[in-house]
Formats: structure tokens, C-alpha cells, sequence
């Protein structure tokens, strides 16, 4: 530390050097300013810096050799609470007896610590050696003081040291003489520069910092665990005390409170008991009554039931009381025991439950967990804080697989089961003998624990009836003529139908359940063919007055391509086809007759049954019968047929020509044949007790005369033609390469519920057309028609036509053939208003909702009412309040739609997926902005995956994201591009599963599409033994692990199957259930246990089969039981007798 004179010469020499810079004339003035200055740092000295912790001491010029004459003082100091180590590094001072003429005194509070002079190795004067100085306080003194004289003979250079802070343990420290005491009376803690005092437990500090006062050390305890006692204990307080100690710990825990036995608290002995009158420990816990505890003896363990508990403690200044100690502890809350679960299992089984324990139910195989009539998928309740369980178990209930599917003109027959329960056993049949089961197999099917319907058979085919052909229930017992001949009995030619065509009479044959077959001159005159309005086809009887009463319509007619008949003289390819409106349920009055093979032949003089309702001959007159007449004709050989046309084509002019297409049937001498009226009908082969159709009356020369025959189509030419018109006919195409598709529809209206509360909805019938469909270039032209409306407008009728010309609908062949695939197709239409439109402006807007069931097309479409002009005579549609065009329809055009591809997507854990959306619009824009929203709604909540805002014309400046689903992603350059709207899931997570909802905005306009999302992880089974040997004495435990599997619902069932039998059986004791473990992917593992028997019979196979929603079949383990093996010290004894028999024949 420097002295103050010191830092006066440094400040004069500062104001010296500001001297210097003035002129004369200043100096006066500056005498005053240098005045003020000075009487500023006498009065106000210049603040001292912080003391050093450390520095350097030298002398003078050192290590020149010092001057002489010399008295200088080094005051050294450090921070309150520190020493100082003084070191020395080099000391060279003249030496003399006593440091008589030079020295380095130090000191401390004037008190001389040493007075140092000479060298290391000097005789005479005192050298400190290489032991530092400390001194008592922060503070040290060093003066050197020199002599007139250095001598020169030996210059001495002086000194130098270091010092450096040194902490003081003042803790160590005696207690002052003056009987103060010690510095603290209980703990000192000794600090850097300093102490601190403490106090034992049970006291606090007082205000001077260093006694210590008996305290009750109470307050809040929230430790699960821990360690109390009174004041002072186990000695009386030496005053009155009053502690309050609360222990408040987590709900859910019980304190228990356990006293030593050394435990004493004043109390009056009374006939009842201890008394605490002045002295006591009371007890309080929430909700029950306190208790006070005092003498001397201890309560021992009190449980409290509780987690709260407060205990105080009072005494008075009379009296003596040691106290108490107690040890507290906790325990978890038990609850009760779960109980039982009819049909299921409750895991973990324990003889205790506690507070936080889980419990978990799941069902027995082929049951459903239910609760509060509700299934749910799976169940666990903890025990709750306050001792009961957070649910009630729920019920197990037996699964049901549902209806069995419907089989079109079939049933189903219970073999076995209930309503439908799990293990129930069906079998489809069909409606014989008109119906019999495609590839003729009698398929079982069993209500499986997966709910589904499986059938016994490796090979699954779904049973589909087909019609029997060909085989009527009523037999004719002998063949007559049709010119002349007898009544056909009922239900003996079923497949014979009557036509009707613009009042014009034929006939013709059942060939399907909506087809006709007939000849193509029947249906085309003069070389045009008849509008379907005027075709009307009777069939199921025989008598025409009765068979008027119930027509059937055709919906469409198909002559063969190549007929070309308009002067009636060529008959080649004389066959059509008429579709009726509605299918036919076939009975014994009406059945089908086969078709022939391609390859089928025709025998001169086989016999066929000729049909139909043309004319007939009685009493030689010639009528037009009104009941089915039959006669059986042979086949006649071709030349022989030919050569009698030719002799006819001699007499007569136009007659037709016999091609390879035809062929005859007749007799020579005439008398029974076809004629007028029967064309179209059925010439019919039998064969292995099947009709066939062989032919249809075409032609012939005038009606059973001798020496003519009657001409037939040549049916087995045609086959291919008919069955290709069959199965490609869905809908109406005109020859421009587009069609149109006809929909039933429902028309939806929202309306108001009763007495006004509410929305309610009225449904319609509603007709949607879609014209000009593109149609694939394969479609065959000739087996379209396009759509011909009503020739009378209804304005009751609702009718849409829909042009989609300027916007394409993808997978657009899915609806033209959803009628021959038998595909449902699901139609809604409502009225639809665009944002910041008015209801009821004009044009009007609609809503459609097209889904095609079991197909993957869904699609929703906006409708554009077309503007059409208005006169005082067009129609208005009465429930739209529309105006009608003249065909009866309100016309409209598709102008945006929003599809998808898919409905229902199933992906594994952790894979990536593509949820399929997209748009379309108009080709004159609607909007150039564009908003595409994904949503996930999965058990009532929902939350957004991706949002994109972007232009079509401006993609790369305008496009925003929002992706809250961190690795969901779209395309924008798709999205501008394509209209594709696909968002991609990488890495699925079990939380991704549910419903996604695409929402896409277009300007005004918005439409969205539904796809579920089902996140699937196969399950990994495993058998814990790949060979089963069995123990002579005791069961051996065969294992099951299901690993790693999601959903929840996976069933494991034990089969058996001994070497004497030929199908498992399920084994009765499926053996134990572990309790389902979740892991951090949201998997489950399940394990099965099987003890298995020492009695089982070697060879037996056991089967561990689990089923789960994401397996197409169960999934199955086996493991073949082997017999026991002998035990090894047998074959080791066995060995040693051996090896001595054959040393003893050595020896020998």
C-alpha cells in the first residue's frame, strides 16, 4: 500500500504538467484553481483501492546496491479475515551485531515480528532463512532503515519478497481470555476470510450470529420418509414449547407414524387413563377425529390412512416432558381386489394392488370387450389415489361375425352355433334344382376370432350360385308337331319366351338371367332395327293369355353385325340379343337352355324339340295358337337341305340362300314343322339330360310341306359373339369413342326436424347421366346404344344430365362396368351454395358424391346448371323449381371434382405412405389460388397434417406450407402441374392412424375426399422350444411369444394333433396369458404359456395359431412332441461295461 504523501506527489506533478500550458496572464487565476484542488484532496482523500491478495516487496534500486541514509515504510494489507505470508527470496543487508546499522524491521501493530539484516551465510546480523513470516492480522509493517555509509568494498544489494494472502481458520482458535466464550457455542464453520455459526437439530441461530436457542424445528415434511423428535429430546426443554410438524406427502401414500420407546410426556394418571392436561402430542389427520398422546408410554406404529398428518407438540414452563422421537414412513394406497371377468382374464395377478398399479382385461378367444354397451378395444384402469379403481371392469361378450354374406339365389344353413357367435359353422346353398354352387363344392364356413367368415377349405372361393341350364322339372313324355300339335305341359320348356315387337309376334329362348336369344329378323325390319319401347317379352307360362298380364322390358337389343337382311332374302347371322331391364330369378317356369359348345355337332337325323306359339293346324285350318305347342324334328343332312332349296329356287323367285351358319331339321313327307309366329324360338338338343340350344327358327318354304324343311341359326357359330356381348355390354356408346352412363341416385335435402328443432333430411330417387364418358379404343362400338330419354317430359321426374367433356373423371372405366361386375355404385346429390353466394342465385350449383363399392373410386363433383332459355312453355322440375330442357332433364356440367383413388389404406410401422388426392377443373379456370388441406381425425380429435396455399400460374413465388406433421410433404410442382394433391407420411408412427380428410379450395368452390389410414405391424411368432422332448415325471412348459405387433387385437389359440388323427383339434386348456406388453413404438408382445403333459403321445403335433388384423390367414408355429430321452448315466454305464468286456477278452 502506498502512503498518502506519495499520492500527493503524484497529483502535484499531474497539476505541474497542466502548468505548462498556460500563459502568464493565467497564472494568477490558475493560483486559485490550483488552491481549490489542493483543499479537495485534503478534505476529500482519494478512495484507497482494493486491498491485493498478493504482491512484491523491494528495496530501493534493488538489485542495485541500496542507497544510504534510507528510511523507507511498506504498510501491506489483505482482505479482513486473511493473514499474510511473508517470503523472502533474497536478502543481502550490511550485517551487524544486533542489525545495528542497517536493517528490515517487520511488524504488526508495532509489534516487532523481526528485525533482519546480513545474508544467508553471514556471521554476524539475522537472516529469516527460507521460513515465512505470518503474521496475527490482514496487516504487516516492513521498515528498512540504512546507515551514512554502504561500504564499497561490498556493495549490498538489498531485499526482496513476496506476500501473499493466507486464510485465517478462526475456528481453531482459542477462546478469548475476557470469558465471552467461544466464538460459536454450538458448530463453527470456518469460510474463506471468515466463519459462520451453526446450530445442532432442534435449534436456531440467535441474532448475534453465534448462540444458539432451543427451537422446535416444525414445519412442512414432504419426504417419503424421514425422522422427527421434540426439542431438546431426549432432555427436557429448559422452557415452554409449542411445535406444530406437519408431514404432507403425495396423494396416493399413506404416513405411517413409528415412536421410539423412549417417549415421555406429562401426563395426570386418572381411572380412565394417562390425562394430557398440560403437556401432550397431538395428532390430527383430515376427516378423522385428533388424537393426543402423552406418558410414558410409546404408542408405537400408528398407521394414519392418510397423507397428510399434523402433529403439535405442547408444553407448558411447569412440568417435565423428554418428548419423543418418531421414524415416519409411506406407503402406496392398496386398492381392492379387481375380481373376476367372465369369458376373460384379468393381468397381472397379484395378492395386492397399490396405489398406481395397473390392471388389464382382455377376452378369452372369440370374446369382445365391452362396456357400457359399447365395445372397446382394449382395457386398463389404475388404482387410484384415493383406493379405488379409475373404471369398472368391463363385460366379455362373444364375438359375432355378422350375417353371413347374402348369396344371390342361395342360402345359408346353420350347421352348428348361435346367432352368428364365435365357432359357428354355415354352409351356402343354392336354390336347387335351378341353382347350383360354382365348381360344386359345399364350402363350410366357421365365425373365426378375427370375425370373419373362413371357410374349411385350402382353397377359398367365394360360393357364387349359378344357373342350372337346360334341365326343366317337368319331362315330356312324348314329341307331337307344332302344325297340329300338342299343348307343352308347364314348366316343360321354361327357357321358351313369347316376343312381342311392335305388335308383331316371335319367340325366343332364356339364355341368362337378363339375356334373350332370337332370331335377328324378329328385331330388325327392313333393315332397321325396333326401338326398345316397343320390345315386350312374356315367359314363365304357357298359355298367351296369361302370360300378357306381366311383360318384361328390354333395357337394350344386339343384333349380330353382320346381318343384313332389308329385302328378307339373307338370313346369314340371323341371331340377337335382348337385355332385359331387370334380372330374372329362375324357377321352374323359367330356366335357361345351355349354350352349345364352339365345337358341338350336329348329327344328320339327331333328334330336336322345335317350340314356340306360331301358327298351328286344326281341323287342317291354320290358326295363331295362344298355347306352346312342341314337336321333335331330325337334324337333315346339309346337301339333302340344300338340293331341296334348289329345286324350290326353280319355282319361285327370292328365295334365301343355305350358308354354313344354317342348318335344316324336318321330315320329308312334311306334316310337322315350325312356321310364322315361331321365329326366334328354340330348336333343342338333349344330351346327359341337358337342353341345348342348337338352333333358332330362322326361315323356311311355307310350313310343313313335303319335300321342305325348316331352316335354323346355327347357334354353336355364335358363341364367341355371345358371350363377348354378355360380358362387355355395361354401357351406351355412340360412335364418337365417348358413352354415357346412366346412375340411380339419391337427391338429398335438408330440411327442418319435428316441431322446428333441428335439421332433418328428405331423400328422392334422382336419375344422374354423364354424357360423353371417354370409352378405352378395345370397347367394342356395336354393343352400345347411347341414352335415349322419355319421348314425354316428366317435370315429377328428376333428371341430371351432366356433360364432362371439359373435365375428365379418372377411373372413369370403373362406373361403365360397376352393372356387369354387380358393384354397387353409391350416388348422393344435394343443392350446393359457393362461399359469398346466395342461396337460390343463378346459375344453381350441386353436390355430387359418387363411391363404387368394393372399388377404389371415390370421387365428389360440383354441377353447373347450364342456362337455358326460358318460354312460357318449358317445364319446370317441381321439387328443384328448375327450369327443364325439352327432353325432361336438367342440364348441367361437371366444372370442378375432387377424387381419390383409394378409400382404405393399410400401412406397416415405421414405412412411408402416399395418401392419394387430386383435382380438376374447368378448362376456362375458375381461380388461379389454390388451397390444399390435410386433416387427421381419429377418436373424436382432430388436427392438421399439411397445409399449402399456391398459384397455378405462379407456383414458385406464391406456394406456402405449414407442416405440423413433421415428415408430411407435397409436390407443388404436382399439385400446379397434375392437380395432384398427394400427401406423403414418412416413417408411420402408431398416432398416425385414423381418418385424413382432403380438403382442397379452389376460388369459390371446395370439395373433399375421406381416406382411412390403418397403421399395421405383423405380429413375429416364435415357440420358446424348436424340439419338444418330454420329462417321464413332470410337465414341461411350451411357450408362444407374439412379438411386436399392432393393433392390440391379437388372439392365440393351442391346437393338438395326435398321430391317430387327421385334422387339430383346439386343445381345451389353452394354458396362460402374460399380461399385453407396450413398447415404445406403441407395439404390443403377448406371450401364451402351454404346460404340457408327460402323457401327451410322442408324435404329436402342437400348433400355437395366432390370429390378428393384419394377417390375411392365422399365423402359425408348430413343434412335433418327441418321446423322452434316456438318461445319460444309463448309456455312460452301459459304455463301461462294454469297454470291460472287451479288455477282459483281450487279457484272455
Amino acid at each position: 500500500m502506498f502512503h498518502r504523501n506519495r499520492r500527493h506527489l503524484l497529483l502535484h506533478q499531474w497539476i505541474s504538467s497542466l502548468t505548462d500550458t498556460f500563459n502568464p496572464e493565467m497564472e494568477q487565476t490558475f493560483s486559485i484553481i490550483w488552491f481549490l484542488l489542493v483543499s479537495v484532496c485534503e478534505c476529500w482523500p482519494l478512495p484507497d483501492s482494493e486491498p491485493l491478495m498478493h504482491g512484491e516487496v523491494q528495496s530501493p534500486q534493488y538489485p542495485q546496491p541500496y542507497p544510504a541514509n534510507l528510511l523507507e515504510q511498506w504498510d501491506l494489507s489483505v482482505p479482513e479475515g486473511f493473514q499474510i505470508r511473508l517470503t523472502f527470496t533474497h536478502m543481502d543487508i550490511e550485517a551487524s551485531a544486533g542489525c545495528y546499522y542497517d536493517s528490515l524491521t517487520v511488524l504488526y501493530d508495532n509489534k516487532v515480528l523481526g528485525k533482519f539484516c546480513g545474508h544467508e551465510n553471514s556471521a554476524d546480523g539475522h537472516h529469516p532463512g527460507n521460513q515465512p513470516i505470518v503474521s496475527p492480522g490482514n496487516r504487516l509493517t516492513l521498515i528498512f532503515q540504512t546507515d551514512k555509509t554502504n561500504p564499497e568494498h561490498h556493495q549490498n544489494v538489498g531485499f526482496s519478497a513476496h506476500y501473499q494472502a493466507m486464510d485465517i481458520d478462526e475456528c481453531s482458535a482459542p477462546a478469548a481470555g475476557d470469558g465471552s466464550g467461544p466464538l460459536c457455542t454450538q458448530i463453527c464453520l470456518n469460510t474463506l476470510g471468515s466463519y459462520l455459526c451453526s446450530c445442532h437439530h432442534g435449534y436456531e441461530l440467535r441474532s448475534d450470529q453465534r448462540t444458539c436457542l432451543l427451537s422446535c424445528a416444525g414445519g412442512i415434511f414432504d419426504e417419503p420418509e424421514g425422522f422427527l423428535f421434540s426439542p431438546g429430546y431426549p432432555n427436557s426443554p429448559p422452557h415452554a414449547v409449542s411445535c406444530q410438524y406437519i408431514i404432507s406427502v403425495e396423494s396416493g401414500f399413506i404416513v405411517s407414524l413409528n415412536f421410539s420407546d423412549n417417549f415421555h410426556i406429562e401426563s395426570a394418571d386418572t381411572q380412565q387413563g394417562p390425562s394430557c392436561l398440560h403437556h401432550w402430542l397431538q395428532l390430527i389427520v383430515p376427516d378423522r377425529d385428533s388424537m393426543k398422546l402423552c406418558g410414558s408410554k410409546s404408542p408405537g406404529l400408528i398407521v394414519t390412512n392418510s397423507n397428510t398428518v399434523k402433529l403439535d407438540y405442547h408444553t407448558d414452563d411447569e412440568g417435565l416432558s423428554n418428548g419423543w422421537s418418531l421414524d415416519y414412513s409411506t406407503h402406496r394406497t392398496q386398492c381392492p381386489f379387481p375380481g373376476n371377468v367372465a369369458e376373460g382374464r384379468v393381468t397381472p395377478i397379484l395378492t395386492e394392488y397399490f396405489y398406481r398399479d395397473y390392471i388389464f382385461v382382455r377376452c378369452d378367444q372369440g370374446y369382445k370387450l365391452m362396456m357400457d354397451s359399447q365395445e372397446i378395444d382394449s382395457f386398463s384402469t389404475m388404482c387410484q389415489s384415493n383406493g379405488r379403481w379409475h373404471l369398472p371392469l368391463p363385460e366379455c361378450h362373444i364375438i359375432d361375425c355378422g350375417e353371413p354374406a347374402p348369396l344371390l339365389n342361395g342360402g345359408v344353413t346353420f350347421l352348428s352355433g348361435f346367432q352368428n357367435q364365435h365357432r359357428s359353422v354355415v354352409q351356402y346353398h343354392c336354390n336347387e334344382p335351378f341353382y347350383s354352387l360354382l365348381g360344386g363344392v359345399n364350402a363350410s364356413f366357421t365365425c373365426e376370432a378375427d370375425r370373419k367368415w373362413r371357410s374349411n377349405h385350402d382353397v377359398v372361393v367365394s360360393p357364387t350360385c349359378i344357373p342350372v341350364c337346360g334341365k326343366p322339372t317337368q319331362h315330356l313324355t312324348g314329341y307331337q308337331r307344332i302344325i297340329g300339335g300338342s299343348i307343352a305341359p308347364d314348366h316343360s320348356i321354361p327357357w321358351q319366351v313369347l316376343l312381342n315387337v311392335d305388335g308383331q309376334r316371335g319367340g325366343g329362348m332364356v339364355i341368362g338371367d337378363r339375356w334373350i336369344m332370337t332370331a335377328a329378323h324378329v328385331v330388325k325390319n327392313d333393315g332397321i332395327a325396333v326401338s326398345n319401347d316397343t320390345v315386350r317379352v312374356y315367359m314363365g307360362l304357357t298359355d298367351v293369355q296369361i302370360l300378357l298380364a306381366s311383360p318384361v322390358h328390354a333395357a337394350s337389343v344386339h343384333i349380330h353385325p353382320g346381318y343384313d337382311n332389308p329385302s328378307r332374302t339373307d338370313y346369314n347371322n340371323d341371331i340377337a340379343l335382348i337385355k332385359l331391364q331387370k334380372a330374372i330369378t329362375f324357377s321352374s317356369s323359367v330356366m335357361p337352355i345351355c349354350l352349345p359348345a364352339q365345337d358341338a355337332s350336329y348329327v344328320t337325323g339327331m333328334m330336336g324339340l322345335v317350340s314356340g306359339f306360331g301358327i298351328t293346324e286344326i281341323n287342317n285350318r291354320r290358326i295363331l295358337t295362344n298355347k306352346l305347342k312342341y314337336v321333335q324334328l331330325p337334324v337333315v343332312e346339309q346337301e339333302v337341305c340344300s338340293e331341296s332349296i334348289h329345286l324350290y329356287k326353280k319355282k319361285r323367285n327370292n328365295i334365301p340362300n343355305l350358308t354354313n351358319n344354317m342348318f335344316c331339321a324336318g321330315v320329308p313327307e312334311g306334316g310337322r314343322d315350325s312356321c310364322q309366329g315361331d321365329s326366334g324360338s328354340p330348336y333343342a338338343q338333349s344330351e346327359n339330360g341337358h337342353f341345348w340350344a342348337a338352333g333358332i327358327v330362322s326361315w323356311g318354304i311355307d310350313c310343313g310341306q313335303q319335300g321342305t324343311f325348316g331352316v335354323y341359326t346355327k347357334v354353336s357359330n355364335y358363341v364367341d359373339w355371345i358371350q363377348k356381348t354378355i360380358n362387355a355390354y355395361c354401357v351406351t356408346r355412340n360412335s364418337d369413342g365417348v358413352a354415357d352412363v346412366v346412375l340411380s341416385c339419391t337427391l338429398v335435402d335438408e330440411g327442418v326436424g319435428l316441431g322446428g328443432m333441428g335439421a332433418a333430411f328428405s331423400r328422392t330417387p334422382a336419375t344422374l347421366v354423364f354424357r360423353d364418358v371417354p370409352v378405352a379404343p378395345d370397347e367394342s362400338l356395336e354393343m352400345l346404344t347411347p341414352f335415349v330419354p322419355s319421348s314425354v317430359p316428366d317435370p315429377d321426374l328428376i333428371l341430371f344430365e351432366a356433360k364432362v367433356s371439359s373435365v375428365e373423371i379418372p377411373s372413369a372405366d370403373v362406373l361403365l362396368h360397376a352393372d356387369c361386375n354387380e358393384q354397387e355404385v353409391l350416388c348422393e346429390i344435394s343443392r350446393y351454395t359457393p362461399h359469398g353466394s346466395q342461396e337460390g342465385s343463378d346459375p344453381a350449383y350441386f353436390m355430387v358424391s359418387l363411391n363404387v363399392e368394393a372399388a377404389e373410386f371415390s370421387t365428389c363433383l360440383i354441377l353447373q346448371t347450364v342456362m337455358a332459355e326460358k318460354d312460357p312453355t318449358t317445364l319446370v322440375q317441381k321439387k328443384l323449381g328448375l327450369p327443364l330442357s325439352q327432353s325432361g332433364s336438367l342440364l348441367t356440367e361437371v366444372i370442378f371434382l375432387v377424387f381419390s383413388h383409394i378409400k382404405s389404406v393399410s400401412a406397416p410401422l415405421r414405412a412411408d405412405v402416399l395418401l392419394n388426392c387430386g383435382f380438376k377443373q374447368h378448362e376456362i379456370p375458375l381461380s388461379q389460388e389454390v388451397a390444399i388441406e390435410w386433416r387427421l381425425q381419429h377418436r373424436g380429435k382432430g388436427h392438421k397434417v399439411l397445409e399449402m396455399r399456391t398459384r397455378l400460374d405462379d407456383a414458385e413465388g406464391h406456394t406456402v406450407v405449414s407442416a405440423e406433421r413433421r415428415g408430411s410433404s407435397m409436390d407443388a410442382a404436382q399439385v400446379v402441374g397434375e392437380g395432384n394433391v398427394s400427401v406423403t407420411l414418412s416413417k408411420l408412427k402408431v398416432l398416425d392412424a385414423g381418418i385424413y380428410i382432403c380438403t382442397v379450395r379452389l376460388g369459390l368452390f371446395h370439395a373433399q375426399q375421406v381416406i382411412e389410414l390403418h397403421v399395421v405391424q405383423l405380429p413375429n411368432v416364435s415357440l420358446s422350444e424348436e424340439k419338444l422332448v418330454l420329462k417321464t415325471k413332470s410337465p414341461q412348459t411350451l411357450s408362444c411369444h407374439c412379438n411386436k405387433y399392432y393393433p392390440l387385437d391379437a388372439q392365440m389359440e393351442w391346437l393338438s394333433l395326435s398321430p391317430t388323427d387327421t385334422e387339430p383339434v383346439v386343445l381345451p386348456d389353452q394354458g396362460s396369458l402374460s399380461s399385453h406388453r407396450q413398447h415404445g413404438d406403441g407395439t404390443y408382445s403377448l406371450s401364451s404359456h402351454l404346460s404340457v403333459p408327460p402323457s401327451v403321445s410322442p408324435g404329436t403335433k402342437i400348433t400355437c395359431r395366432v390370429s390378428h388384423p393384419a394377417l390375411d390367414a392365422p399365423l402359425s408355429v408348430s413343434v412335433v412332441v418327441q418321446s423322452p430321452e434316456a438318461d445319460s448315466y444309463l448309456w455312460v454305464l452301459g459304455f463301461l461295461i462294454i469297454t470291460v468286456l472287451f479288455f477282459y477278452q483281450v487279457m484272455r
